[in-house]
């Protein structure tokens, strides 16, 4: 059930920025639903390793063996993403050509670009945290996380940064960064409680 409530939550949530971000400029705009597209990429291939953490977490309790996984998982992540993070922050047009030729767009989003590729390096580290919590049956946490970082930071960013300030791109990638960075220390505060209560009944 917490699964299903943190995905309505999250797709709602999805929505109400979208239509913060429809608020900015035309260009504005095009260049956020390009963000989108690659925020989407790289969840996407975060998750099935994360996924993939929380399936060798479950069939192995050894905990020598479980942190082996997980630096396993963090490498793999960053051999996939520092690559194209170095490119982004050398040739940014490379990922922007792809979706337009328009000179202004591609101005405009050639700086927010580098910056939206280092805030991506943040996603592996969500989504291997998610799956550690999630193969304890942490699911309500998760959600709770899902939920304080959508709704208490990554929206009210946006509206501050693209309503408020007006900085239009920049405002809709720094909200993401404001989201990851919530998704990163809520998944840490669970973690290390559920650490620290572990710990708690060995002694006992």
């Amino acid at each position: 059930m917490p699964e299903v409530v943190n995905m309505l939550l999250d797709y709602l949530g999805t929505s109400v920025l979208f239509i913060i971000i429809s608020r900015i400029s035309v260009l504005d705009i095009a260049a956020g639903r390009i963000s989108s597209i690659y925020i989407k990429i790289i969840f996407s291939l975060a998750i099935n390793i994360g996924t993939v953490v929380q399936i060798l977490l479950v069939r192995n309790a050894l905990e020598m063996q479980s942190k082996k996984y997980i630096m396993n998982a963090f490498k793999l992540s960053a051999i996939i993403l520092v690559p194209f993070t170095v490119v982004a922050i050398v040739v940014p047009q490379l990922f922007i050509i792809p979706f337009t030729n328009n000179i202004s767009l591609i101005k405009l989003f050639n700086s927010p670009m580098r910056l939206l590729w280092f805030v991506l390096l943040l996603v592996p580290a969500i989504t291997i945290m998610t799956g550690i919590l999630r193969s304890k049956k942490r699911n309500k946490e998760n959600m709770y996380v899902n939920v304080f970082s959508t709704w208490l930071l990554q929206v009210p960013a946006a509206f501050i940064f693209c309503i408020i300030l007006k900085i239009g791109i920049w405002g809709f990638v720094l909200s993401y960064l404001c989201y990851f960075l919530g998704r990163i220390v809520g998944n840490l505060f669970f973690l290390i409680k559920e650490s620290r209560g572990r710990t708690n009944e060995v002694l006992e």
